[in-house]
């Protein structure tokens, strides 16, 4: 996140403001906005509607998933409650600034949004998306590189995203 911003500064002890970098574009050409960021960070698609009990790994749920709708596997929220345990809410201020705001003071967020798991993804890619399992398996989002092929246990092919 921090590389996806041009400034950020804490408002008080539970609120972090982002300026986010114009003219990012996500793996599809669309452009990042406190829209997308807000909901990469949203409860229904970072911590789902009934909690987690299952506690393996995020990736484990990419491998075998078979899933034939939009409902999370338990490995997400159970991932995204241990990385953000303190995660309220997101707020969007205008088009290109948004605020993470904490439960209770939360001194190491900046380090976990700079961290695996706080990469943002594309809403409109992740919605029109049929299942889970079709999105996780060709995600769209602002990394580095963009998955062209991926085939569980057997073979996955990146390009270089620009």
């Amino acid at each position: 996140m921090p590389q996806l911003a041009t400034s950020w500064k804490r408002l008080d002890a539970r609120t972090l403001e982002f300026t986010l970098r114009q003219g990012v574009k996500f793996h599809n050409g669309d452009e990042m906005t406190a829209e997308d960021v807000a909901f990469t960070f949203g409860p229904e698609r970072m911590f789902g509607g009934g909690g987690a009990t299952n506690r393996r790994l995020f990736t484990t749920a990419v491998e075998r998933a078979s899933i034939e709708t939009k409902a999370l596997p338990a490995e997400v929220p159970a991932a995204a409650k241990r990385l953000f345990p303190t995660l309220e809410r997101i707020e969007i201020v205008d088009k290109y600034t948004v605020r993470f705001i904490t439960k209770d003071v939360d001194l190491t967020l900046e380090g976990r949004l700079g961290g695996t798991g706080a990469f943002i993804i594309s809403r409109r890619a992740y919605e029109e998306a049929k299942t889970w399992a079709e999105w996780a398996r060709k995600p769209i989002s602002t990394g580095p590189y963009k998955v062209r092929e991926f085939k569980p246990d057997q073979l996955l092919v990146l390009d270089a995203h620009e």
